[in-house]
């Protein structure tokens, strides 16, 4: 009787520990199928998450795009384009500069005093003057845009050492732009603009700044194979492949414009009186000339 009792006991713990077992394996099994489907969702939800980022930053770069602020230019009103119209764009005309309190002194009309220069260009940064693109000024010659009522250029000719010893420096302290339109054949390597943040380089010939044949100004009897070659020198020592000509002592003809054309500058300046306007001549253009003692009040009336 006792042994038929061990018996029955031995075989319900047998049966017992099989059904642990088969529980267990089935748990095992639950488990690893559980982890599949987690691992599956965790790779959907990543695949979720790196494709909208995606197309957010697309739409985001397109608003961006749409978003983007018109230019002062074509911000204009249609009232303020016509008075831009009738004022006309003041091109200024420098060449040299000396100091008087170094004891330094300027022996004709085309030298301006330093000091004077200063109380001029801090004017223009106080009362918030425009200094516009060539490309808004050709359009502006051109009737396509107007400009701001407060539109103002400053133009130095050759590349005189005076304009980088004191001009510059001037330039840089108000941040305001000028052109320097240089004599190339005084250089013998290209200008490096990151020394000259305030400073647009354009050209004033390489060689042209001398008589020619008829004792004017070379430009005026180059031949046009010569004349392009001086043109086309003069980008390899401006920086930005320069487009925009001013003419050795203000000397043109017909002949002087058609190389200008042909080799793809866009504007050139003259040294005739008067402010620029719509319907000029791009390649004909006059300046305002800038003299020796002119007072800060004969400044103002030259630039409003």
């Amino acid at each position: 009787m006792a042994n038929s009792r061990r018996r029955k006991k031995r075989k319900y713990k047998s049966l017992l520990a099989l059904l642990l077992f088969i529980l267990a394996v089935v748990l095992i099994i639950l488990f690893i199928h559980n982890k599949g489907k987690q691992d599956n969702k965790t790779v959907k939800i990543n695949k979720i998450v790196v494709e909208p980022i995606t197309s957010n930053n697309s739409d985001e770069n397109n608003n961006k795009t749409e978003e983007k602020k018109p230019s002062v230019v074509e911000s204009l009103s249609n009232e303020e384009i016509e008075q831009s119209k009738k004022r006309g764009l003041p091109v200024l005309m420098y060449h040299f500069f000396y100091d008087e309190q170094a004891g330094e002194t300027g022996k004709d009309a085309n030298f301006m005093e330093i000091h004077a220069f200063e109380e001029q260009i801090k004017y223009l940064s106080e009362n918030n003057y425009y200094v516009p693109t060539w490309e808004e000024i050709l359009g502006y010659v051109e009737g396509k845009n107007g400009l701001p009522l407060k539109s103002i250029v400053l133009t130095v000719d050759d590349g005189d050492e005076s304009f980088f010893r004191l001009a510059v420096p001037v330039l840089q302290k108000y941040n305001f732009t000028a052109t320097s339109f240089l004599i190339t054949s005084w250089y013998t390597s290209p200008i490096a603009q990151e020394n000259f943040k305030n400073v647009d380089f354009q050209s004033h010939s390489h060689n042209m700044h001398k008589a020619g044949s008829d004792g004017k100004g070379a430009f005026l009897t180059i031949s046009y194979e010569n004349g392009c070659k001086d043109l086309e020198t003069c980008r390899t020592i401006i920086p930005n492949n320069c487009r925009v000509f001013c003419y050795p002592f203000g000397h043109f003809n017909d002949n002087c414009k058609k190389i200008l054309k042909d080799c793809n500058y866009i504007l050139s300046f003259t040294t005739q009186g008067g402010r620029v306007f719509p319907g000029d001549d791009p390649y004909e253009l006059p300046r305002v000339r800038m003299s020796k003692g002119d007072s800060l009040n004969a400044f103002i009336s030259k630039v409003k």
